[in-house]
């Protein structure tokens, strides 16, 4: 049986690269539950609770327009171009936009990210109206829209502003990284220097204490049941938690201490 930590690492590597807004998309289409877990996993691993980051994907859930939900749920959708650089691409101006809930997460930062890129590269090529328009989705002329829906989805979804800034900016970071192709960590992800886990192997004598290593491993994220009957029924147990070399070595002293064999062993691609 595959532990959590294993299972979490199989949908990341179905998923990489694919921006969360498609995998809203692809859950609304298909309930495929697969969908919903990577979603859950990703907010969590940026500092949402899983309640709130339940609370997210229902909102999202919720807010996604129906004509859009194929194009979203395109795998290659962080790819392709969301503007048309012929057209005004906010037609009916950033208050319609805010009050209709228009855009998942995945969309807004496309947008912002687009519009960065042709304000940089392209504006010389633009018709005036349109050049107007990218202009002020841009950081140059402030993000208004960026900031407001930003607060709008706070706001709507009772998370706190810094959470929701957040998931905007691990959406960003699947366009530098999967978009872009720059050297950079998956936002969604372990960090390079993070890449260690431990694998409990046996109890030790001092059971008690060895469950307690292993919940202040997960941050108290497994209940005192689950941890019980990992060390009683579920070892060799590889924890869902990924660390440093000298994080890791520490909790396998202190599994060592209580009688309890643990082993170090780094992250696959």
């Amino acid at each position: 049986m595959k532990t959590v930590f294993e299972e979490n690492r199989k949908l990341y590597k179905e998923f990489k690269g694919v921006m969360s807004g498609s995998l809203v998309a692809q859950y609304k289409i298909s309930h495929d539950d697969r969908s919903n877990k990577e979603y859950i996993q990703r907010l969590m691993t940026i500092g949402f609770s899983e309640p709130q980051a339940h609370n997210m994907i229902m909102f999202e859930l919720m807010i996604i327009k129906h004509d859009k939900i194929e194009m979203l749920a395109d795998r290659d959708y962080i790819l392709k171009a969301v503007i048309d650089k012929n057209r005004d691409p906010l037609p009916q101006g950033d208050d319609w936009y805010v009050d209709h809930q228009w855009f998942l997460m995945s969309e807004l930062v496309k947008i912002w990210d687009e519009a960065e890129y042709i304000w940089k590269n392209e504006r010389e090529t633009l018709n005036e109206d349109v050049k107007k328009c990218i202009y002020s989705i841009t950081r140059y002329s402030g993000a208004e829209l960026f900031i407001r829906y930003i607060n709008m989805i706070a706001e709507r979804t009772g998370t706190d502003t810094e959470l929701v800034k957040r998931y905007a900016m691990a959406e960003q970071g699947l366009l530098f990284k999967y978009k872009w192709k720059e050297s950079l960590d998956d936002p969604y992800w372990t960090k390079s220097e993070q890449n260690k886990v431990i694998t409990l192997c046996s109890m030790g004598k001092e059971k008690v204490e060895t469950i307690g290593i292993l919940r202040r491993i997960t941050d108290g994220k497994l209940s005192l049941k689950e941890a019980i009957d990992i060390v009683e029924n579920k070892l060799p147990y590889t924890i869902n938690a990924a660390m440093d070399s000298e994080t890791a070595k520490k909790y396998v002293n202190q599994f060592e201490k209580a009688g309890a064999k643990a082993e170090i062993s780094e992250l696959e691609d």
